[in-house]
C-alpha cells in the first residue's frame, strides 16, 4: 500500500500510522575518510540492522543518500515505534565491523503519527523532517518526536526571515547607542551601536531572535552594511557638534568580513561620511576563526588595521583557543564579556581570572572594554582592576543617538563635578 492509501485507514486510537526518518550522524566523513566503498557497505549493514529491528510489520526503505524511512502501524501513544527505535539505536551501541574496520555509528531519527500530529502525507512528511531536524541539533544518537510548537516555530521564523529582508526599506531598522565610559578620566570615549528590529505587528523583537535569523537567512550582511554607514554618518555628526571625539564601535559577523571586497567597503564609508578612521572600532567574535586559519584571517585583519581602523575581539572567553588570537592578531581592544564581570564577588576563582586577563591584555599592549557592568559594586571592582573602559546598564542603556548624546554629558558632568568636590577638600 502506498502512504497515502495508509492514511485513508488511519482513523487514530488503535490506528495510527508512525512516519519515521533515520539519519546516520557524519556519515560524509566516513566516505571521505574510507572511500565510497565503505560509505556502501556501511549503508548496506545499516539497511539491514534497521529492517532487523523494525520488525516484520514495519515498513522500511531508503530514501536517499544516508536517510532510511519507516513506516509502523502504531496507536495513538505510539508506544510500537518508541519500541522500535529504541532496539534500532541500541543496536548501534556495538561497532559495525568492516575488514580490519571497526566504525562507531549514531542515528539521528524524528517520527510523526498520524492522524494526530498531521491530515495529508505532505503535512507528515514536512512534520517528520522538522522533527529529525531539532534531533541533530540536539546532538548525534538523538530521537524527537514531532510537536505542534515545531511548526509554529518554523512558520514564525519564516515569516520574521521575510520581514527582516524588507526591514530596511520599511525604516523597521534602528541603531541604538551604548556609552562606553573611560574609567581614568571619567570621559565617554565611544558609543557601541547596537541594532534594534521595531516589527510592524510584533513591536520591538530580541536581538538575540533576529540576529540568528539574520545569519542564517544571509541577510545579516545587507542589514550589517547598513547599520555600518549609519552609525559612522552619526558619530560624524556628533564629531561636528561637539569638542569630544568619541569612537563608535559596530559589531561584525563572519559572512560580513569575508565576504569579498569588505575592506574596500569600509573604506568607501568612511570615505562617504568623512569620519576619521581611528573613531571606527570592528569588534570581531570569535565564531569569525571557526574552521579558518589564523594567516587567512590575518590578512583581513591586516587589510582592516591599514585603513586605520580599530579592532576588538568581541566576547572574549565565551569561545575557544583566544589565547592564540591575542598573541598572533593584531587587535587593539579586548572586550570582556558578561559572564566574567556578573557576580565575581561571589567567585574568588571568577575574580582571579579576570585579573588575570586584564594583566594580560595590557602587557599586550590592548585596552579592555568590561561589558555588562550592572551593579555599583562591579563598576567599582572594574576600576580597582584597571580596565580601561566599562559598559552596561550600571553606566547608561543602549539608547536613541539624541537621548545617548545626552546621558554621554550627563556622565562627564557628574564625573568632572565629583573631581571639582575632591579638589575642593584637598584645598
Amino acid at each position: 500500500k502506498s502512504l497515502e492509501e495508509k492514511l485513508k485507514g488511519a482513523t487514530g486510537g488503535a490506528n495510527s500510522i508512525a512516519v519515521i526518518l533515520l539519519n546516520i550522524d557524519g556519515f560524509h566523513n566516513y566516505n571521505d575518510a574510507f572511500g565510497h566503498s565503505i560509505g556502501d557497505a556501511i549503508l548496506m549493514n545499516v539497511a539491514a540492522v534497521i529492517q532487523e529491528q523494525a520488525g516484520p510489520q514495519a515498513f522500511t526503505a531508503r530514501v536517499g543518500g544516508d536517510e532510511f524511512a519507516m513506516i509502523i502501524n502504531d496507536n495513538e501513544t505510539g508506544e510500537l515505534t518508541e519500541r522500535a527505535l529504541a532496539r534500532i539505536q541500541s543496536a548501534f551501541y556495538q561497532p559495525l565491523k568492516f575488514l580490519d574496520l571497526e566504525l562507531h555509528l549514531t542515528i539521528s531519527a524524528g517520527t510523526t503519527l498520524l492522524p494526530r500530529d498531521s491530515n495529508s502525507v505532505s503535512d507528515a512528511m514536512r512534520h517528520v523532517d522538522l522533527a529529525i531536524n531539532m534531533a541533530k541539533k540536539l546532538g548525534p544518537g538523538r530521537t524527537m518526536s514531532f510537536r505542534l510548537e515545531m511548526d509554529d516555530r518554523v512558520k514564525s521564523e519564516t515569516d520574521m526571515s521575510q520581514g527582516l529582508r524588507m526591514a530596511i526599506d520599511n525604516k523597521e531598522l534602528q541603531v541604538h547607542y551604548q556609552p562606553q565610559y573611560h574609567m581614568t578620566s571619567g570621559k565617554v570615549v565611544g558609543f557601541e551601536a547596537l541594532l534594534r528590529w521595531k516589527h510592524p505587528t510584533l513591536g520591538f523583537v530580541s536581538p538575540g531572535i533576529f540576529i540568528p535569523l539574520a545569519e542564517k537567512s544571509g541577510s545579516i550582511v545587507a542589514i550589517g552594511d547598513w547599520v555600518m554607514e549609519e552609525s559612522c554618518r552619526q558619530a560624524k555628526s556628533w564629531i561636528d557638534t561637539s569638542t569630544s571625539r568619541r569612537s563608535i564601535a559596530v559589531n561584525v559577523s563572519p559572512a560580513q568580513i569575508l565576504q569579498s571586497g569588505f575592506v574596500r567597503k569600509v573604506g568607501a564609508v568612511l570615505a562617504r561620511t568623512q569620519l576619521p578612521p581611528d573613531l571606527l572600532c570592528l569588534e570581531l567574535t570569535e565564531s569569525l576563526f571557526l574552521g579558518r586559519t589564523l594567516a587567512s584571517v590575518r590578512v583581513i585583519l591586516e587589510d582592516l588595521h591599514n585603513l586605520g581602523v580599530t579592532l576588538a575581539l568581541d566576547d572574549f572567553g565565551t569561545g575557544y583557543s583566544s589565547l592564540a588570537y591575542l598573541s598572533q592578531l593584531p587587535f587593539d581592544k579586548l572586550k570582556i564579556d558578561r559572564s566574567f564581570v556578573s557576580s565575581v564577588h561571589d567567585s574568588p576563582r571568577r575574580l582571579e581570572i579576570l585579573k588575570a586577563i586584564i594583566v594580560m591584555a595590557h602587557s599586550l599592549g590592548m585596552e579592555i572594554v568590561a561589558e555588562g557592568a550592572e551593579t555599583e559594586q562591579e563598576i567599582l571592582l572594574l576600576q580597582n582592576l584597571s580596565a580601561d573602559q566599562v559598559q552596561g546598564y550600571g553606566i547608561a542603556r543602549p539608547s536613541t543617538a539624541e537621548a545617548a548624546l545626552l546621558t554621554a554629558n550627563r556622565l562627564e558632568a557628574v564625573a568632572e563635578g565629583h573631581r571639582s568636590d575632591a579638589m575642593a577638600h584637598l584645598a
